[in-house]
């Protein structure tokens, strides 16, 4: 049985052709369709100007992510915002401690993607202007200075991670 949540996309099959399309779920209307078939059960679809009690059984579900669902990633996004920041911070609060503030490796890299998802080796970092760099050397030996926040900051603080422990 096809489970509807408030916020799902779906498509009605009007079974008289006049409204059949895309709709979203406004009610799933569990308590009025508990121990009922799909065909016994009634969902409360909408498109922004109209509202309709369907039979489950016309239902076909477009978008299965919920208003629910969306809340939840809206709110582990936010967590990940927040667990980025606090990991440039530490990796700066480090870096800083080194002399000229930059930390490099001799001879040990870590391959990442950058901003543009090329392949590349950071073999550093460095603050600048109260700003944390990664250290970026490409195969076609290009150097290049990327601000971590604009890279994958948890992919950074694993390299970080590795390059310190090799240092």
């Amino acid at each position: 049985m096809t489970t509807f949540k408030k916020g799902q996309r779906v498509w009605w099959n009007d079974p008289i052709c006049e409204e059949s399309g895309e709709y979203e779920v406004l009610d799933s209307q569990d308590k009025i369709n508990a121990d009922k078939s799909e065909s016994e059960r009634i969902i409360r679809i909408g498109d922004g100007e109209n509202t309709r009690d369907v039979s489950a059984h016309y239902l076909t579900i477009v978008c299965p992510i919920s208003d629910e669902d969306r809340e939840h990633l809206a709110m582990q996004e936010h967590r990940n915002r927040i667990r980025d920041k606090e990991l440039v911070e530490q990796m700066q609060s480090l870096v800083v401690q080194f002399e000229d503030q930059n930390f490099e490796t001799e001879g040990y890299f870590v391959r990442i993607s950058d901003e543009n998802h090329d392949a590349c080796c950071v073999y550093g970092f460095r603050v600048n202007q109260d700003v944390l760099y990664a250290l970026l050397d490409y195969d076609d030996g290009r150097l290049w200075m990327v601000p971590v926040s604009d890279l994958c900051v948890v992919e950074l603080f694993d390299a970080f991670w590795l390059l310190v422990q090799n240092a």
